[in-house]
């Protein structure tokens, strides 16, 4: 068998993983997406939504992530998401943070006044909720290139030969190392490998 000409697109959402490729396989950088983790991306629009309104009204838009990952607030922190002394992401709460805080303050969700967030952030889509989960954005992906965009679509789909996608998910970090492995050692058309840094799905 030959070896493959290069590794497959590696998605750039878990910032456990882009940190140990930085300090331990620094030759698979290029193959991290350039896309930034939907928390920056939301950050750096929020900062520029707002700029503006802040100005005007003389206050500070302050940006709480919730995030299911610890590793979020290393990310917050990386010089590359701060502009002009300010990162794009004040504060990183972790989901079992703020479980914590309404238990300690006694806050009952099922009691709080429904409130609508400003448009077009209250808008979302199933693809999102999946992205906590190791291969959730490959499936977003391929989801958002079918005509039919719901959850069993992928159950449905065929593959005229010889065409052929593959998708590749590591499961943790010592899967998806086991996967890059693999996939070095043999002939591949793998077109995406995404992996979290979490088994199963993002840590809480």
């Amino acid at each position: 068998m030959k070896p493959p000409t290069c590794m497959p697109p590696a998605i750039s959402c878990c910032p456990a993983w882009v940190k140990y490729l930085e300090n331990e396989n620094p030759k698979y950088l290029k193959n991290i997406s350039t896309c930034k983790s939907p928390m920056e991306m939301v950050g750096a629009i929020f900062r520029d939504k707002y700029a503006a309104k802040d100005a005007a009204d003389g206050r500070t838009t302050y940006h709480i992530a919730i995030m299911p990952c610890t590793a979020k607030k290393m990310e917050a922190a990386r010089p590359e998401f701060i502009h002009d002394g300010r990162p794009d992401v004040d504060l990183v709460l972790t989901t079992r943070e703020v479980i914590d805080m309404m238990q300690e303050t006694g806050i009952q969700l099922g009691e709080l006044e429904l409130e609508s967030p400003d448009l077009p952030f209250g808008l979302g889509s199933g693809a999102a909720v999946i992205y906590g989960t190791s291969g959730g954005v490959a499936e977003a992906v391929v989801r958002h290139c079918l005509p039919d965009k719901s959850k069993n679509a992928l159950r449905a789909v065929s593959v005229t030969a010889p065409a052929c996608v593959r998708v590749i998910t590591g499961h943790g970090l010592a899967g998806y190392l086991e996967a890059m492995d693999y996939l070095l050692q043999h002939t591949n058309n793998t077109a995406a490998a995404p992996t979290c840094g979490c088994t199963g799905e993002a840590l809480v």
